[in-house]
């Protein structure tokens, strides 16, 4: 009993001690101070209960109190639309382009891990040329701090949201005040775009603010985007995957039959399309949806055929899968890899691979101008796309290891190539 009373009265001192000086003189704490005082208490008290376990039940009682109250998202300080839009034109745009590649969830600047002291990095969007970048840093599980900063200036990532993941949706809260929430969260470099079930979506700029995004009738907002969704105001949609269930065996077996024919270049299954969200336009890409999405075992059968063989009993829902489990290599099947897209002189460019993985295209999402870069008839592994330091776009296509065609500058080809015969529409 004697104990018990020592360790309640040691947590009941780390509490006054959090809200206070360190001389016993009582100050006012921000928000982010409070919210580390709670979990410096957590800590504590974890710690004492794996060293004592269940002889003093009340301190999992205190425990979860402190995690209730820890729950709702910091509030930054609010400040004007002005003011942020200052702050992030303090830091300047790049004066050459930087090098910058994806990495999993991250990025290296420089082949440098970008990486910060609040905890993970979880999800960014970066533009090589302005050298701008937004990411996620997560600082307690589902809560996130939104930051953004320059590649090549020397000031601090510079926080303009807090942002918790929860029950499926996204709910943000910017440092000016305003609140939104989706099921969809895209970064871009200068700001996010968000979109929800029922089809709505919108773009949030830091400098600026929300903007809707008039999604067409029958697309949705692609979950992955490997394109700069602000700096080059195109998004990339997708068609939903058919329910299986619900539209019948036909329905399914029609889908599979058409990707199918796309994937070995005798048909079209146009289930994806740029928008640009400067003009409205529409750029349909032969991609099928299918090979997107991936399941995990969480669940086996205990007696297991041999030591090689598994049966599982229950999968966890499908996610889309843009790395391979096994060695983390990319899925190259995955949409992801396959369409690209980024600024230039004329305008966004658009590429992908399509009809069978055996031909590369580049687009003009301003003009709709498309051409042919690539062409194999067995068909690419992958292809690379990045800035050069004169700013001209390189493309390499890859056959396996081996690099089997080049285009050091795609604008270029672009101008000089004839188009394809592609259908263009406007919403």
């Amino acid at each position: 009993m004697k104990k018990q009373v020592v360790l309640s009265a040691f947590a009941a001192s780390l509490m006054a001690f959090a809200f206070t000086g360190c001389m016993g003189n009582p100050y006012q704490l921000t928000p982010e101070q409070q919210a580390q005082a709670i979990q410096n208490q957590q800590e504590a008290m974890a710690k004492m209960q794996k060293m004592f376990g269940n002889k003093f039940p009340n301190l999992n009682n205190q425990n979860v109190q402190a995690e209730e109250k820890a729950a709702p998202i910091v509030q930054v300080p609010t400040i004007m639309q002005d003011e942020l839009k200052a702050k992030i034109d303090s830091f300047g745009v790049a004066s050459s382009v930087v090098n910058i590649e994806r990495v999993k969830n991250s990025i290296t600047i420089d082949s440098k891990p970008l990486s910060d002291y609040e905890g993970s990095v979880k999800q960014v969007g970066f533009n090589s040329v302005t050298g701008y970048v937004t990411y996620l840093v997560e600082t307690s599980p589902n809560n996130y701090n939104m930051k953004f900063f320059q590649a090549t200036s020397k000031q601090e990532p510079l926080t303009v949201a807090t942002v918790k993941f929860q029950d499926g949706t996204w709910q943000i809260a910017s440092v000016t005040g305003k609140k939104l929430s989706g099921d969809t969260l895209i970064l871009g470099s200068s700001g996010f775009a968000l979109s929800r079930i029922d089809g709505s979506g919108f773009t949030y700029e830091h400098t600026v603010g929300v903007k809707s995004i008039d999604i067409p009738q029958g697309y949705q907002l692609a979950k992955s985007q490997n394109g700069d969704v602000l700096g080059t105001k195109t998004v990339l949609l997708e068609i939903p995957e058919v329910n299986k269930e619900e539209e019948g065996g036909f329905a399914s077996a029609m889908s599979n039959l058409k990707s199918l024919g796309a994937y070995v270049g005798i048909g079209k299954k146009q289930d994806y399309a740029f928008l640009n969200l400067e003009n409205g336009s529409l750029s349909k890409i032969n991609i099928s949806s299918e090979g997107k999405t991936s399941t995990q075992c969480i669940e086996y059968d205990s007696k297991n055929y041999n030591k090689y063989v598994k049966k599982c009993l229950k999968y966890a829902d499908p996610v889309e899968s843009l790395y391979r489990v096994k060695d983390g290599s990319r899925n190259t099947k995955h949409y992801y890899w396959l369409i690209t897209w980024l600024n230039s002189k004329s305008g966004p460019i658009g590429i992908t691979q399509e009809d069978g993985l055996s031909n590369i295209y580049a687009v003009n999402l301003n003009s709709g101008k498309k051409v042919l870069l690539a062409n194999r008839t067995l068909g690419f592994t992958s292809f690379d796309v990045f800035v050069q330091k004169d700013g001209k776009i390189k493309l390499t296509a890859n056959n396996g290891p081996f690099v089997t065609e080049t285009v050091e500058d795609v604008e270029a080809k672009i101008e000089s190539s004839p188009a394809v015969l592609e259908e263009k529409e406007v919403k």
